[in-house]
């Protein structure tokens, strides 16, 4: 009887042990993935003056509606206003990283309406709305949303940044597979500029 008890308590503290090891990584994934880590999930679309969050924060939510990720990295407008659904490059400036406050390994991320260097890998956010000059905002990088375009635009077909100017619209590549400048894929048509839904790709591409 006593060694039935002990192996029960033994069980026990067996499955109490993996159950405590196995909740760890599952409580950061949900922590990484949970608006939660915002202080306010409006946030995410509404651009401040005073800063909130430290620059170069990245943040996944869960878009339940299309079953999805939606990853968003916080920047600084620099300089100058960021339009809705406009792409801006998101680059570290540790030249001035001292204007801005917090650095990040001595850098700070901010977004820049600026030719961007033609072949260098960049990574593209779009404004989810409207930032006034120097606020401080989140860009979304991933997921879907909406997006300006300066061109006709085909569902299906891949975006990518205007080249060689600081158009900081996109443009329809007119292919159906992805290339190093592809940014986005569009997830509507359109005849001529304006806004259509896509799905952001979330990773560092060439610039034209």
């Amino acid at each position: 009887m006593k060694r039935t008890i002990s192996f029960v308590l033994l069980t026990l503290l067996v499955i109490g042990a993996i159950t405590g090891i196995c909740s760890t990584p599952a409580f950061a994934w949900t922590a990484v993935y949970n608006p939660s880590a915002l202080d306010n999930t409006l946030d995410l679309i509404t651009p401040s003056a005073a800063q909130k969050y430290p620059l170069g924060s990245e943040i996944k939510i869960y878009d339940s509606a299309r079953k999805s990720i939606k990853s968003y990295i916080y920047v600084k407008a620099n300089g100058s206003a960021l339009t809705i659904y406009n792409a801006y490059v998101v680059r570290s400036s540790s030249a001035t990283g001292a204007e801005y406050g917090i650095a990040l390994a001595t850098q700070t991320w901010i977004a820049t309406a600026t030719a961007p260097v033609p072949g260098l890998p960049e990574l593209v956010g779009i404004a989810p709305a409207a930032f006034t000059a120097n606020y401080y905002g989140f860009l979304q990088t991933e997921g879907y949303c909406t997006v300006a375009m300066s061109t006709n635009t085909t569902a299906g077909y891949y975006l990518s940044v205007c080249p060689g100017t600081t158009n900081t619209k996109l443009k329809d590549e007119a292919v159906s597979s992805p290339t190093i400048y592809s940014v986005a894929r569009a997830k509507a048509s359109r005849y001529g500029a304006g806004n259509v839904a896509a799905l952001l790709i979330g990773k560092k591409v060439q610039i034209k």
